[in-house]
């Protein structure tokens, strides 16, 4: 269990030719470091098999960028324990990764991407686009905490289970979740498929711009907004609404479009906007 350090001295872009470490290509419990370097490392057909990948703040070239779908990370087959990203550098990555962490990313529009599998997803820092492509898949939980200049971009054909937690920045979701989402500050915005339960306390904005017919399983605004204007979808179910006293929902979509399954519970004095031509039964 080494820690082993890329110097780019070997054969270019390839994670596996010993000649680009620091004594050897990494192995069984090694760490893997990549840093004070800007070289551009897109290998297509890594085989590595290694614990940990870290990429240090002084790294400035790029991982994957050139490889469609994102460079493996590791061994196509095998799990890496964790991946611990603190660069500026463009990324692209995939493969069975069992923890992501990004400290910072690059401020592109395509800072970093990722294609693979992860049980817990975490963003805690940087000032430009994450996203998670078709391939992706969050097991666990996902987390964007401390990164208010960050945008998140789940795409419609990515997977998310779990927990969602998020506290600034802004999110895109055009999956769908079935767990539970919690929006303690910043703006989320759904774009499609269904959810299950959302929270939203610490002046937290969740907008739904939803465009086709599409259900939520419950909404509690503890503090903040929920905003339901924008979606456009022909029936917008809300299976259980509850707004406390520093809360609101806007459902002014135009055209009715939101149907309660259960009674709107107000606890304190919350708002809700209702559509023109609504008829509300106390």
């Amino acid at each position: 269990m080494a820690e082993t350090y890329w110097t780019g001295s070997g054969t270019a872009n390839d994670f596996d030719d010993a000649g680009n470490w620091s004594g050897s290509a990494p192995s069984s419990g090694d760490t893997a470091i990549i840093a004070a370097t800007d070289d551009s490392i897109d290998d297509a057909t890594v085989t590595s098999v290694y614990s940990k990948l870290r990429v240090g703040s002084s790294f400035t070239g790029s991982i994957g960028t050139a490889v469609a779908g994102g460079q493996n990370a590791l061994a196509t087959g095998n799990t890496l324990a964790e991946l611990d990203y603190n660069s500026k550098a463009k990324a692209a990555l995939k493969g069975t990764i069992t923890s992501v962490v990004l400290s910072d990313i690059s401020s592109a529009s395509d800072g970093f991407k990722f294609y693979g599998t992860t049980a817990d997803f975490q963003i805690l820092g940087g000032n430009g686009t994450v996203t998670l492509e078709a391939a992706a898949s969050i097991t666990s939980t996902l987390e964007v905490l401390g990164a208010d200049s960050v945008k998140l971009e789940v795409d419609a054909s990515a997977t998310l289970a779990g927990t969602f937690i998020m506290d600034g920045g802004r999110v895109t979701i055009a999956s769908g979740h079935s767990g539970t989402l919690k929006v303690r500050g910043g703006t989320l915005t759904l774009t499609g498929g269904n959810f299950g339960t959302i929270e939203i306390t610490g002046g937290g904005v969740v907008k739904d711009e939803r465009t086709a017919t599409s259900s939520i399983t419950s909404v509690t605004v503890y503090d903040g907004t929920f905003d339901g204007s924008g979606a456009s979808g022909d029936v917008m179910t809300m299976g259980t609404l509850t707004i406390y006293a520093d809360g609101v929902f806007d459902e002014r979509t135009g055209v009715l479009a939101w149907d309660y399954t259960n009674p709107i519970a107000y606890e304190g004095t919350g708002l809700v906007y209702y559509d023109t031509g609504r008829t509300i039964s106390q």
